[in-house]
Protein backbone atom coordinates (compact mmCIF):
# COMPACT_ATOMS: atom_id res chain seq x y z
CA UNK A 1 0.00 0.00 0.00
CA UNK A 2 2.84 2.73 0.72
CA UNK A 3 4.72 1.49 -2.24
CA UNK A 4 1.60 2.67 -4.42
CA UNK A 5 0.86 5.61 -2.51
CA UNK A 6 4.73 6.11 -3.06
CA UNK A 7 4.33 5.92 -7.17
CA UNK A 8 1.42 7.99 -7.39
CA UNK A 9 2.76 11.04 -5.29
CA UNK A 10 6.13 11.03 -7.59
CA UNK A 11 3.39 10.61 -10.76
CA UNK A 12 1.65 13.88 -9.36
CA UNK A 13 4.73 15.51 -8.48
CA UNK A 14 6.00 14.83 -12.11
CA UNK A 15 2.47 16.38 -13.84
CA UNK A 16 2.61 18.97 -11.78
CA UNK A 17 6.04 19.76 -13.41
CA UNK A 18 5.32 18.94 -16.77
CA UNK A 19 2.04 20.92 -16.94
CA UNK A 20 2.88 23.81 -14.42
CA UNK A 21 5.29 25.09 -17.25
CA UNK A 22 2.54 25.94 -19.84
CA UNK A 23 1.36 29.57 -21.35
CA UNK A 24 -0.90 29.38 -23.94
CA UNK A 25 -2.86 32.66 -25.32
CA UNK A 26 -5.48 32.54 -22.97
CA UNK A 27 -3.12 33.37 -19.75
CA UNK A 28 -0.64 31.31 -18.07
CA UNK A 29 -1.26 27.96 -16.44
CA UNK A 30 1.80 28.86 -14.10
CA UNK A 31 5.63 28.27 -14.31
CA UNK A 32 7.98 30.39 -16.65
CA UNK A 33 5.84 33.45 -18.58
CA UNK A 34 2.65 35.24 -17.29
CA UNK A 35 0.99 37.94 -18.85
CA UNK A 36 0.79 41.47 -17.73
CA UNK A 37 -1.48 44.20 -19.27
CA UNK A 38 -1.93 47.87 -18.11
CA UNK A 39 -4.28 50.69 -20.24
CA UNK A 40 -1.52 53.35 -21.69
CA UNK A 41 -1.96 56.90 -21.23
CA UNK A 42 -1.95 59.88 -24.12
CA UNK A 43 0.77 62.22 -25.25
CA UNK A 44 3.64 59.75 -24.99
CA UNK A 45 3.59 59.68 -21.28
CA UNK A 46 4.07 55.98 -20.76
CA UNK A 47 7.16 55.11 -18.82
CA UNK A 48 8.84 53.50 -22.46
CA UNK A 49 8.06 56.28 -23.98
CA UNK A 50 9.12 59.08 -21.85
CA UNK A 51 12.31 56.71 -21.64
CA UNK A 52 12.55 56.84 -25.57
CA UNK A 53 12.11 60.89 -25.51
CA UNK A 54 14.54 61.97 -22.61
CA UNK A 55 17.26 59.45 -24.95
CA UNK A 56 16.06 61.61 -28.37
CA UNK A 57 16.25 64.91 -26.75
CA UNK A 58 12.59 64.88 -26.50
CA UNK A 59 11.83 64.89 -30.27
CA UNK A 60 7.83 64.11 -29.95
CA UNK A 61 7.61 63.97 -33.59
CA UNK A 62 10.45 61.19 -34.48
CA UNK A 63 8.93 59.14 -32.14
CA UNK A 64 7.87 55.90 -34.01
CA UNK A 65 4.00 55.68 -34.32
CA UNK A 66 3.93 52.71 -36.12
CA UNK A 67 3.70 48.73 -34.45
CA UNK A 68 6.63 48.21 -35.55
CA UNK A 69 8.37 51.05 -33.89
CA UNK A 70 6.45 50.70 -31.04
CA UNK A 71 7.16 47.00 -29.89
CA UNK A 72 10.97 48.15 -30.43
CA UNK A 73 10.54 50.94 -28.35
CA UNK A 74 8.84 49.03 -25.59
CA UNK A 75 11.19 45.74 -25.85
CA UNK A 76 13.85 48.03 -25.48
CA UNK A 77 12.71 49.95 -22.31
CA UNK A 78 12.32 46.82 -20.65
CA UNK A 79 15.44 45.23 -21.50
CA UNK A 80 17.13 47.57 -20.57
CA UNK A 81 15.56 46.98 -17.21
CA UNK A 82 16.51 43.25 -17.22
CA UNK A 83 13.05 42.24 -18.10
CA UNK A 84 12.29 40.27 -21.41
CA UNK A 85 9.04 40.73 -23.42
CA UNK A 86 7.83 37.53 -24.99
CA UNK A 87 5.08 39.04 -26.58
CA UNK A 88 2.86 41.92 -26.93
CA UNK A 89 -0.61 42.14 -27.98
CA UNK A 90 -3.52 45.56 -27.67
CA UNK A 91 -6.85 45.20 -27.50
CA UNK A 92 -9.13 47.97 -27.91
CA UNK A 93 -10.75 48.98 -24.83
CA UNK A 94 -12.68 52.64 -24.94
CA UNK A 95 -14.37 53.81 -27.66
CA UNK A 96 -14.60 57.69 -26.33
CA UNK A 97 -11.59 59.05 -24.22
CA UNK A 98 -10.89 62.44 -22.68
CA UNK A 99 -8.26 64.88 -24.38
CA UNK A 100 -5.94 65.17 -21.01
CA UNK A 101 -2.63 63.75 -21.39
CA UNK A 102 -3.38 61.37 -18.17
CA UNK A 103 -6.28 59.66 -19.64
CA UNK A 104 -6.18 56.50 -21.25
CA UNK A 105 -5.27 56.05 -24.84
CA UNK A 106 -8.38 53.56 -25.63
CA UNK A 107 -6.79 50.42 -25.14
CA UNK A 108 -4.76 47.81 -23.03
CA UNK A 109 -1.43 46.80 -23.40
CA UNK A 110 -0.40 42.90 -22.97
CA UNK A 111 3.03 41.83 -22.14
CA UNK A 112 4.25 38.30 -21.58
CA UNK A 113 7.21 38.63 -19.22
CA UNK A 114 8.86 35.84 -17.07
CA UNK A 115 7.02 35.18 -13.93
CA UNK A 116 9.81 36.32 -11.88
CA UNK A 117 9.35 39.76 -12.63
CA UNK A 118 5.70 40.37 -12.39
CA UNK A 119 6.41 41.87 -9.36
CA UNK A 120 8.54 44.64 -11.05
CA UNK A 121 5.79 44.99 -13.66
CA UNK A 122 3.04 45.27 -10.76
CA UNK A 123 5.61 48.05 -9.32
CA UNK A 124 5.43 49.64 -12.65
CA UNK A 125 1.38 50.04 -12.78
CA UNK A 126 0.99 46.79 -14.73
CA UNK A 127 -1.83 44.02 -13.28
CA UNK A 128 -2.17 40.35 -14.00
CA UNK A 129 -4.38 40.10 -16.74
CA UNK A 130 -4.12 37.62 -20.42
CA UNK A 131 -5.61 38.95 -23.22
CA UNK A 132 -7.98 36.11 -23.87
CA UNK A 133 -10.03 35.27 -26.44
CA UNK A 134 -13.14 37.60 -26.94
CA UNK A 135 -13.15 40.73 -29.17
CA UNK A 136 -10.36 42.00 -31.64
CA UNK A 137 -6.92 42.13 -30.46
CA UNK A 138 -3.63 43.49 -32.15
CA UNK A 139 -0.39 40.60 -31.87
CA UNK A 140 2.55 42.25 -32.02
CA UNK A 141 5.85 40.32 -33.85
Amino acid sequence: MKVKLCILGLLATCAGILFGCITDATGPRHGQKVWVAIEPIQCLGNLWERDWLAKHDQDYSGYPRDREGELAVIKAYFEGKGISVHALASRPKYAIVCCACSCARGDTLYLLVNARDVLWMEDMGFRREAPGNSGPITWYD
